[in-house]
């Protein structure tokens, strides 16, 4: 089953068995073949994972309070969305002003732009999940001495 090989990325359905968690069902977005395939960027590849587990385990551990973590998480996806929600935007003015140019070379201007856009917005969304997965890596709670605690956005 291609789902359980190693970079694969998707939407993964569990279970809780007696002595681990059992595979239901899977959505794959994308199959990292390339990386699996070399042995260096596998064994790399492994290794960063492993890595960001174990960070975010300290993270977490260091995050008693369920809802102190949750509240994290929030946080941390909202700037990742935020920030790439300005970026495209900002393409999108971008966009249509070069694709004004386009309306005399013949073409269809709207079509362009819906094509263009929508590879756009793609591109958006693996940004979004990859600076989310740094933020909430990279980011940090502080509690201080009043029992407050700071966010810290990487």
């Amino acid at each position: 089953m291609a789902a359980t090989r190693n970079f694969v990325f998707g939407a993964f359905s569990v279970t809780k068995g007696r002595a681990g968690y059992n595979l239901r069902s899977v959505k794959v977005n994308e199959y990292f073949e390339d990386i699996a395939l070399d042995l260096v960027n596998a064994c790399y590849g492994s290794y960063l994972l492993e890595l960001a587990g174990d960070c975010l385990g300290q993270k977490m551990a260091s995050i008693p309070e369920k809802e102190l973590r949750v509240q994290f998480y929030h946080m941390m996806t909202l700037r990742a969305i935020d920030d790439a929600w300005i970026e495209e935007v900002d393409y999108l003015q971008q966009l249509r002003t070069s694709i004004m140019d386009r309306r005399y070379t013949q073409h269809n201007v709207m079509f362009e732009y819906h094509r263009e856009a929508y590879f756009s917005f793609q591109k958006m969304e693996k940004r979004m999940k990859k600076e989310t997965m740094r933020n909430i890596l990279l980011g940090e709670l502080v509690r201080r001495k009043d029992g407050s605690v700071q966010v810290l956005m990487p």
